[in-house]
Formats: structure tokens, sequence, C-alpha cells
């Protein structure tokens, strides 16, 4: 790598530095001027390119270091300067949306339109505001309209920044704070990505459009932009809860928000049609947008007119309002309804038939025949074809859906009509004789199941179950087997779990599975010899070097459908140690072998059924998971050895993380003596993989604590790791050993439990060997900080008496004073004086321990303890 290459990988790991986690707030707290100067440099970066970015397409200036998953109010360092320094704040957020803002009008209005998929445009549509009469005019589109919700494919840094000020502000708003000043100067930006912030919190607060945000009640587009967004469905702002499981409630619950399913036309109509304000506002917003353009404007005109609203007066007492057309409008909306209720039909009912299925609801015979007949209409007649252009969404789907429904949740009545049944097959035959294209952007880990594929995934195995040796089904269930989305593959396997005549053709799945695993890889480094001299880095290996693997992978698809495959497959270490020779390049490093041997995100796919219950399968098949389990273990755990640095390079890979999930899920449902060959290859990496570890320990916790209550031999198996790793030479005296300590206990690396109120009694049971692991570990600052912030929650209280101790003897040693821990103990000390004040005020050891840390932190001049003890005084 050049000198060049070589800056820019430093600065992007310093930018990542800067604004990954909380390692900046110590210098908020002392200056917070410089803080913001430092995060405003590291998140502006004019050399950043998006991830998701296509051909040129810059990431709008703004750094993507930190590689967030998904943007969050709490990520960055964005939300903590708000909170302790508003203005520099507010400074530094505005400063980083007019960078990104500046960026994207010159690259919109620079050159001819560059093409982008679904058909999204860069034409710049004009978006204006009216501030004390004057029209002022708005830089940005639809997508910047929309960057505060993570859209227009927005740089997580940015969109997380401008998150962090929308919850600032819900913040300062419940609190009944005055926020005048901050919308006056948010209203002085010309970035429309700060107008649609300031349309969110409209719809958070609609009393403000009385008021400091008036001016969106007269801006056309704007008014106009934000109704089309509501009524559009964002459920895949959650797609990141798929690969961010420690934050996927939170994106949920961000993004699910009650507020954001209004509009703001809606406020404004209901205090305009009750009489109680905007109406000489809305109607001299009417009049202006007549003058300007009465044509373009004219529905939203209509619309906001109360002429054209009917009053109707429910049995509850309240009032209901219904727009009417005018006469000279209606057939205008009548076509624009008929369209909307076909693309209904063809784009949104997928997504209902989807919510049937998985419900798995029986419906009256009464509503199968209704909906059966209105479907069949609508599908007689044709469709749209833009509705498939850009094939996202396909015919099949809607006919596999609809076969699917009936076949899973009506199998009787289907079954008294045998046209009906007939018809059913046909449609989820039918797209394996000519498949429908992929769209652009396809990919294995696509997780929409609202495709053709995964409802023939839902139905197919449900009709082979009835005919076991029928060839076609057969072939077409071996194809959904090794079906290019995991996704699909998944639903196939947990369907055909859950045959018990298909017991034995469950097995054979499974084997086929095992050659389908290793062809996958095998094509990958087919392609990757092919690929390598086309890049100008020589002759590479030669692909006619690699051993044929086709012609047996094939042999084995024909054997499934004839039936001739064995039942019996070979467990998956004999398989990997079966690797023929020279399938894997002579050059990878030890982890590169050990995760392309077979594909991992595929065979995890094709063994989802191995993560139900074990109380449900017999001893036997109990027994073949925990095999399965083990040698997944082992094959990952083979792959972390240590670089020059002494750890293993990089970090975790979206497979492995998944193989943890099922990993975990085994490992707290077996015996503590069957779970130590799941666990053990993979705590004995330590320290020097100290990403993997804690990835596997925070699965075990979570799927451990999920259900009311953990699993009868959850203490003993968390007794016995502690017992191992403090023997374990990789655990010992390495700067990763911090956060592993964390998560072996329960806690993460920013000191959240995961246990809650409810797993107290659990936190007794794991006594002493909790206490004895996390007692000596406080010496460590970075520790101790997590430890004491867990120390604040319900969970800690059986051994928050105790740890006042362990905190007091740590005081009275040598160990060095640490800014951050006396900010977080203060905090401890001041909800122990609310909650129990006994343990301030009272005698003994826990109550003395306490005011002595009080003196020690009072002593160095922290103001929150000088307070308390003030108060206590």
């Amino acid at each position: 790598m050049s000198r060049e290459g070589w800056h820019r990988v430093d600065r992007q790991r310093l930018r990542a530095a800067i604004l990954e986690g909380d390692a900046l707030v110590p210098l908020i707290g002392a200056d917070s001027s410089a803080a913001a100067q430092l995060i405003q440099q590291a998140a502006i970066d004019s050399e950043a390119h998006s991830r998701f970015a296509l051909l040129d397409e810059d990431g709008l200036g703004i750094t993507d270091a930190p590689h967030w998953v998904g943007p969050l109010p709490e990520r960055g360092p964005f939300l903590a300067l708000l909170l302790n320094a508003p203005k520099e704040g507010l400074d530094c957020i505005l400063s980083i949306v007019e960078h990104a803002t500046q960026r994207w009008a010159e690259e919109a209005t620079s050159g001819p339109e560059a093409p982008r998929p679904f058909g999204k445009s860069v034409t710049v549509n004009p978006f204006e505001v009216v501030i004390d009469a004057d029209p002022v005019e708005l830089v940005g589109d639809n997508d910047v309209m929309h960057w505060y919700r993570g859209e227009g494919r927005a740089p997580s840094v940015l969109s997380s920044a401008m998150m962090a000020l929308e919850f600032y502000l819900y913040r300062r708003l419940d609190a009944d704070e005055d926020v005048t000043p901050i919308l006056d100067q948010l209203k002085q930006s010309r970035s429309l990505a700060v107008w649609g912030l300031l349309t969110e919190i409209a719809r958070y607060r609609p009393v403000l459009l009385r008021g400091q945000l008036l001016p969106l009640v007269g801006s056309a587009s704007i008014l106009l932009a934000d109704k089309l967004y509501t009524h559009h469905d964002h459920s895949y702002l959650l797609m990141p809860t798929l690969s961010d499981r420690g934050f996927a409630e939170r994106i949920r619950s961000w993004n699910t928000m009650p507020h954001r399913k209004h509009n703001v036309i809606g406020f404004i109509m209901r205090y305009v049609l009750t009489g109680e304000a905007l109406v000489d506002e809305l109607a001299a917003a009417r009049r202006r947008w007549a003058e300007l353009d009465a044509e373009r404007w004219k529905h939203l005109i209509a619309q906001t007119d109360p002429a054209n609203h009917r009053l109707t007066e429910l049995d509850d007492g309240s009032v209901m309002a219904e727009y009417v057309p005018p006469v000279e409008l209606r057939p205008e909306v009548d076509e624009s309804n008929r369209e909307a209720s076909e693309s209904q039909f063809w784009l949104m009912l997928p997504y209902r038939l989807r919510e049937w299925i998985d419900q798995g609801d029986r419906p009256s015979d009464e509503e199968l025949e209704g909906f059966w007949a209105a479907a069949q209409e609508r599908l007689a007649q044709p469709a749209n074809e833009s509705y498939f252009a850009d094939r996202v969404r396909s015919r099949a789907d809607i006919g596999c859906g609809l076969a699917a429904l009936f076949v899973t949740c009506a199998r009787d009545w289907l079954a008294a009509h045998p046209d009906r049944q007939a018809w059913c097959r046909r449609a989820l035959l039918t797209p394996f004789e000519s498949p429908p294209a992929s769209h652009d952007l396809d990919f294995p880990g696509e997780p929409s199941t609202e495709r053709w594929d995964v409802f023939c995934a839902d139905a197919l195995p449900v009709l082979w179950a009835e005919a076991p040796n029928d060839i076609e089904l057969r072939s077409v269930v071996a194809r959904l087997a090794v079906n290019p989305h995991y996704v699909t593959v998944r639903n196939t396997f947990r369907r055909v779990a859950r045959q018990p005549s298909l017991a034995d053709d469950l097995r054979r799945l499974e084997h086929l599975s095992l050659y389908w695993a290793r062809f996958i890889s095998w094509r990958h480094e087919l392609r990757h010899r092919e690929e390598y001299p086309r890049h100008g880095m020589g002759t590479g290996p030669s692909p006619g070097a690699l051993p044929d693997l086709e012609t047996p992978t094939r042999a084995a698809l024909d054997g499934f459908v004839s039936g001739t495959l064995p039942v019996t497959a070979p467990r998956l270490r004999d398989w990997v140690a079966a690797t023929p020779e020279g399938m894997l390049g002579a050059a990878m490093g030890a982890r590169d072998r050990s995760v392309s041997v077979v594909s991992l995100g595929y065979l995890l796919a094709a063994r989802s059924h191995f993560a139900g219950s074990l109380s449900e399968v017999d001893s036997n098949e109990c027994l073949r998971r925990i095999d399965f389990a083990a040698d997944l273990a082992a094959l990952i755990a083979g792959g972390l050895v240590p670089g020059t640095r002494d750890r293993v390079d990089g970090t975790p890979y979206d497979d492995e993380r998944a193989a943890f999930g099922l990993l975990a899920r085994l490992t707290v449902q077996v015996t503590v003596e069957q779970a130590r060959v799941i666990w053990r290859p993979i705590l004995a990496a330590g320290g020097p993989a100290r990403y993997w570890v804690e990835d596997y320990l925070d699965e075990v916790w979570q799927v451990a604590l999920a259900p009311d209550r953990w699993p009868p031999t959850f203490t003993a198996l968390v007794k016995e790791m502690l017992s191992f790793v403090s023997e374990a030479d990789t655990w010992q005296g390495r700067r990763g050993e911090v956060d592993l300590a964390l998560a072996i206990v329960g806690l993460d690396r920013w000191g959240h439990g995961r246990m809650q109120e409810r797993h107290k009694d659990l936190l007794s049971e794991l006594l002493p060997q909790w206490a004895d692991w996390v007692r000596p570990r406080l010496r460590d600052a970075w520790f101790a900080r997590r430890v004491v912030r867990f120390l604040e929650e319900p969970a800690a209280e059986p051994v928050r008496r105790d740890a006042l101790g362990w905190l007091a003897d740590r005081e009275r040693s040598a160990s060095g004073a640490d800014s951050d821990l006396d900010h977080a103990t203060a905090e401890l000390l001041l909800s122990i004086s609310v909650k129990e004040p006994e343990l301030l005020r009272g005698t003994g050891e826990p109550a003395a321990n306490a005011r002595y840390l009080l003196a020690r932190l009072a002593g160095r001049g922290l103001p929150l303890a000088l307070e308390l003890s003030a108060r206590l005084s």
C-alpha cells in the first residue's frame, strides 16, 4: 500500500475512534468547544465514499468510518455533546448537515443526470418556505428531506447526528422546556434536511405549527412531500435489526414511534376544521399556491379547503372529517384511486399474504370464497408492467403467495375443491419452469419474505408430505433447499422439519446441503481465480487446477430427487476433513481457510431447524444437533489464529455471528456436560480473538435471559465457564480481556447489564463466583467504570452493598484516580441516596464505605459529590 493509502487508513481509524462509543465524553466535560471542533473534523471527510454508493457517487463528504449498521440517536458523541453543551452541539450538528447539503447540491446540479436504482433521480425539486412574508428557497429533494430518518443512502454518521438532535428536542419538549432559541436557529438553515427534521418535530408536538413552526403551514412542497412519505411503507428501516441484534429493539422503537405514521396536513386540518387555529393562515397559503401554480397545486388546494370536507358525528360523540373532492377533480381522483387500488394489489398484497400465512389462522369458508373470487378476478386483468420494471416484485409473488395461503391455512377447504387445488399446485410450480429475474441489488442475505420462492417454501413441503414419492415435488423442494436466498433455504428446512412423514427425507436434505455448502465455496474460488488476471494482478492460481466438485454435487441432487441419496450424512468435522485437495488457495490464512471449506451462511440456513427447542425432539436427535454444534464451534475456532500483532485480524463475519446465535441456543439448552464441547473451543481463543469470544458470550446471555425464567443449567454453566477462563492463558494480561471479562458475567462493553430486575435471583445464584471474578478486576479503571454503571440497575441489588466495599478498597489501594470512574461513582451514590438512603446515612460497613467514597470524590472537587455531601450534611 502506498504512503498515501496508509495515511488514509490511519485517518479513518482516528475518525472511527473519535466517533465511536463514549471516548470523547471526558473532553466534552472539560472543553466542549474543543470536543465539538474535533467531532466536526472527524465527521466531515472530503474523501468519503459511502459503502452503498454507486459508480462515482460520493458519501456527501461525511465519513462512514465507524461502519454503523444503522443510525441511532445514541450512536457517536452527538447526543452527549448536546446534553452537556447544547450550543456547541447544535452548531456542530448544523455544520455537518450544511456541509452534506452543499455536497449534495454540487452533485445534483453538475453534469448529466446519473442513473440510480429503482428510478431514483437527482433532479432538484423546488422547495420553499415563507418566513416573514418572504419566500425562501431550500436546497434538497425528497431524499434530503428525510436524511434524519436514514433515507437517501445518507451516511449513518450524518443520520445519527440528526437523530441525536431530534431526540434532544423531544427530551426538551417532554420536560416543557423552551426550545424557541433552538428552533429559531434551525429555521435559519436553507438545507431541506433541517426542515425535514422540523417537520418531524411538528408531528411530535403539533401545537408548534401555531407558532414557531408556522412556516411549514405555507409550504406546499414540504406538506405534499411529507404526506407522500407517510403514506408509504418504511419497514425497510428495520432491516439493520437483522444484523445488529444488540440494538435491534432500540432501532425498532425509534423508527416505529406513534407520531411517525401521521402527516402534518392532518394536524393542520384538525385545527382548521374545529376552528381552533390556522384558519386564516391556511386560507392565505391556498391563495398563494393558486397564484404561483394553480394547476400544480390544485389537489393540495382542494384537500386543504374546509369547504371540501364533510363532518360526520360518530356513535362515541367524536367527529370524523371526510374529504370530498370537488366535481371538476373527481375524474382525476377516481382514476388515481383506481391506480392506487391496482398497485396495492400487485405491490402490497404480498406483504398481507405473508402476515396471514405467518399468523396461520383458518378463515371461514365464506371469507375464503370471497377472497378467492376477488383475487381471481384481479389476476385475470392485465397489470401495469411498470410495477415489475425494477424486478423487485414479480407476478409470481402474487400467484405463489395466494397458493401458499390456501395450502397452509385452508388445506381442508382446498381439498374439497379439486380445481382450485390444481390451480394452487400449478401456481407454485410454474416459476420453477421460468424463474422471474432477480433485481440488481439482490444478494443471498436478502431478508424479504414476500417473494415467490419463500411462499413456495411455505407451501410445497405441505404438498410433498402428502405425496413423498412425487418426483416433480421432490425436484422443486431440492431447488428450494439450494436456493440462492438464505431465507428461502431456512423456510424450506423448517417447513419440511414440521412434517413427520418427511423425517428421512429431511435427513437426505441435510446430506444434500453438505454438498451444496462445499459447492458454493468451490464456485466462489473458481470465480476468484477466473477474475484474478483481469485486475492486473498477474496470472494467479489456475482455475483448471481446481478439483471437479460440480459433478458430485449434481449427482447428489439427482440422488435426492430419486430417493437414493443416503439418509445418514457424514458429520460436519468428517466432511471438512475430506475437503478435496487443491480446493482452497495455497496462500489462504488459517481463518480464511476455516470459513472457505463450506459456505457457512448457507449451511446455517440449512440447519435453521436445529435452533428449535430440544424438548420437542428425542435423545438421538438431540445428540445429533450437539455433534453438529461441536463441529461448527471447532471449525470457527480453528481459524482464530493470532497474527503478527498477537491478535486475530479483523472482526467476525456476519455468518460467524449467525453461527454464534445457533451455538448459543444449543449451549443453554443442553446439559452442562454436553455444552462443554460447544463453548470450550471458542472461549479457549480468549483475548487474541476477543471480538469473536465476546459476540458468542453476548449471544449466550441474551438467549438464556430471553424467557421468563432462565434455563435451570445456566447458573452452573456460567460458573464452569468462569472457572475455565480463570486458568486459560489466553485470558490473562491482555487489553482485550477487559471486554471479555465484562461479557462473561453478563455485561456489555458499555456497562449495560443483560440482567433485568427479574434476574436478581440469578445474580444471587451466581455468587460467590460472580463476585470473585469482578472484584479483583476493578483495579482496571475501564472495567470498573462499566461495573459501576451496572450497579445502578435493579438487577445489581444482590451485590450492590458488597460492591461499595470493593470500590472503597480500590480507592484505598494504589490504583490511580480516573475522572470517568469518579463521575460514574458519584452518579451511583446519587442514585443510592434517592433509592436506598440508608446506605449513605445509616450505620454498618456498607454505609461507611459509601460515605468514604463520597468524601474522596468531594475531596477531588467533583461537583456532584460536593453537592451530595452538602445535602447529607
